[in-house]
């Protein structure tokens, strides 16, 4: 067989080449894999400093989506898109997009804030995950547009009946407002190689309120910025129609106290809160504070946005303090990943993250001063002596039944958490109001914490200071979620008899079976509740005798 002119000596030189060039670069490749810098692994501190956990709560971490706009979009162009309806926690729902959005706006110096009405029921059946995408999309792309403004969500019930509700939603912005035009083209449908991401967000919007059965406007009601509008129905189970929200102290009624906010419209959400539970609250506008920090030995309370808490005022309630248990609340902006003051570790008591929601402001109230508790409704709090603490050698599986909540301990503190002073406890969660929350819940605890924000961060902190007397573990996180997690701790028979508690949204039967599975010992659902965690410790926690 003839080859021509082709020189096989030259040709094998090439090929011997090529393999030589191959060679170095897979050796390079796998040099730099090597070389690579690993994250990280940013463990919460030894023991529970309020300093620390605060630090590492407010990581800036890229954000989040528990969705994808464009695959939504191709969804809904086959018609291929479902409504679920389920049953799902309001509040918890919040929580989670104040969280995602939280976790990628930080830099246009915004503060976003709801106002929720009273009587807007905390548990509604619907669809949580389409909600949710609607809200982030519209919130998401209102902050992105905005500058050193205020965004708010506002929820008001339109009306109900037997079990059925209509809910009202409104996000308010000062961003520039929309012309006709403008306003036009988000109700049409993307079109081209390139779509506007905020284009594509308000398409997807519009038609998933659409497919739930409402509609969304965007009405001409402000001077500057732009109010966006929507009505959805939910069913209402009639167990959750009329929550009890009892106040935290009747000493509470008489007690004097001032808030000062950055932004007024934050300030006035929060008196309209505080007011639910005592007349005397007072707004002090910051010029005013300014003029006479010395007016803060009038009152009980402060509560006071953390950007405004300069040394002035610190000194001033360091003095206050000297004679008089004022108590002393710092209000956080979520979209700040990092917090200027330095100050405040000897003066305040407590901290409270915006957006605020009733649920928070009550936990608050509650660990000052006692008695009361979140809403709940009938059948699903019990009292605190009605259940037996099991043997530490009984099975924690058959303990609470895989179906139900966890019951809520009526009465409980912040103080009665020191009981389980010098338990260790890993909380696995990712989203940044959840994590302020269970911090000022459990800082002064004496309790042992640390904090892993995905469930590969969970598993490197298991392998350097297990063994642990209780894992917390979220559900949806990135990197790994709480499934696989548990899935992996569980393969090692060290950690049998470490109890894990799924802490989670997530509540479809279905759900919890699958966790139950996987090797999760029980079902806590979001959002925290006070007397639910602390049937929790109870039970799986060794007690202190702190009388002895």
């Amino acid at each position: 067989m003839a080859f021509g002119s082709i020189n096989f000596n030259h040709v094998i030189m090439v090929l011997v080449a090529i393999l030589l060039l191959v060679g170095i670069l897979i050796a390079l490749n796998d040099q730099r894999k090597r070389n690579r810098p690993r994250p990280a692994v940013q463990k919460a501190p030894g023991k529970t400093s309020r300093k620390t956990l605060k630090r590492k709560a407010v990581k800036k971490r890229p954000i989040v989506k528990p969705f994808n706009n464009t695959i939504v979009y191709q969804i809904l162009q086959e018609n291929k898109l479902a409504i679920n309806n389920v049953l799902f926690n309001l509040n918890y729902l919040l929580d989670e997009v104040a969280g995602i959005i939280a976790s990628g706006n930080s830099v246009n110096g915004n503060e976003l804030i709801f106002d929720i009405e009273k009587n807007v029921p905390i548990k509604l059946i619907g669809d949580p995950m389409r909600l949710t995408q609607i809200l982030i999309n519209l919130l998401d792309n209102t902050i992105k547009s905005s500058h050193n403004s205020i965004i708010l969500l506002k929820i008001s019930v339109l009306g109900q009946n037997e079990n059925l509700g209509s809910l009202h939603f409104e996000i308010v912005d000062n961003s520039e407002k929309m012309g006709p035009t403008q306003i036009e083209e988000l109700f049409t449908e993307p079109s081209g190689e390139v779509v506007d991401d905020s284009k594509m967000a308000f398409y997807i919007s519009d038609r998933l309120i659409a497919l739930m059965g409402g509609k969304i406007s965007i009405a001409d009601s402000s001077e500057n910025g732009n109010t966006i509008e929507f009505d959805l129905k939910f069913s209402i189970p009639k167990k959750y129609q009329a929550y009890k929200y009892q106040i935290p102290s009747a000493a509470f009624e008489n007690e004097k106290v001032a808030v000062a906010e950055n932004f007024p419209e934050t300030a006035k959400i929060l008196k309209k809160l505080l007011s639910y539970f005592s007349p005397n609250i007072d707004v002090i506008p910051y010029d005013v504070l300014l003029l006479n920090p010395s007016q803060l030995e009038d009152y009980n309370m402060l509560m006071i946005d953390e950007n405004l808490y300069d040394s002035e005022i610190a000194a001033i309630i360091k003095k206050i303090k000297e004679t008089k248990a004022v108590k002393v609340v710092l209000t956080e902006n979520i979209l700040i990943p990092e917090q200027k003051n330095s100050k405040a570790a000897d003066t305040v008591d407590s901290y409270l993250a915006k957006p605020f929601t009733l649920e928070r402001v009550i936990e608050i109230l509650i660990g000052f001063y006692g008695e009361g508790s979140v809403p709940v409704a009938e059948g699903d709090e019990i009292e605190p002596d009605t259940q037996t603490r099991p043997k530490k050698n009984d099975k924690i599986n058959d303990t609470f039944k895989s179906n139900e909540e966890i019951p809520a301990h009526a009465n409980v503190t912040k103080d009665d958490f020191k009981t389980f002073i010098g338990s260790k406890v890993l909380i696995t969660e990712d989203n940044v109001i959840n994590q302020k929350v269970i911090m000022g819940l459990l800082g002064s605890s004496g309790i042992n914490l640390k904090l892993a924000e995905d469930g590969q961060e969970a598993l490197d902190i298991l392998e350097e200071e297990a063994p642990f007397d209780l894992i917390l573990m979220d559900i949806n996180m990135p990197v790994m979620d709480g499934y696989e997690a548990t899935r992996r701790i569980r393969e090692n028979r060290r950690y049998d008899s470490m109890p894990i508690v799924a802490f989670t949204g997530l509540n479809l039967k279905e759900e919890i079976e699958k966790m139950r599975r996987v090797g999760m010992n029980a079902h806590m659902a979001k959002p925290l509740n006070i007397g639910r965690i602390y049937s929790v410790f109870q039970h799986y926690l060794p007690k202190k005798n702190l009388s002895a």
